[in-house]
């Protein structure tokens, strides 16, 4: 089966099917990359500025947008 009928029959990515599609990546940090822009976009939602240095290890959006919800709740705070 290649990466393209595999990945149409995935609900999700996980760690078996990114070894097989090994292969199909067009840059050889093309996870890290992915794994950046989901952080980017995760923190967006935060709806305002955010000068911050984020690390982050094995985390996923469920981890990412908790972190953003507890950002948000500091800022109301500072706010009052």
């Amino acid at each position: 089966m290649d990466c393209d009928t595999q990945a149409a029959r995935c609900a999700g990515a996980d760690l078996t099917l990114t070894r097989i599609c090994r292969s199909a990546r067009r840059f050889p940090e093309e996870l890290a990359r992915h794994k950046i822009l989901d952080i980017l976009g995760d923190f967006y939602l935060l709806g305002a500025p955010l000068r911050a240095e984020i690390h982050a290890r094995k985390t996923g959006h469920s981890h990412n947008v908790a972190m953003v919800r507890r950002i948000r709740e500091m800022l109301r705070g500072a706010d009052a």
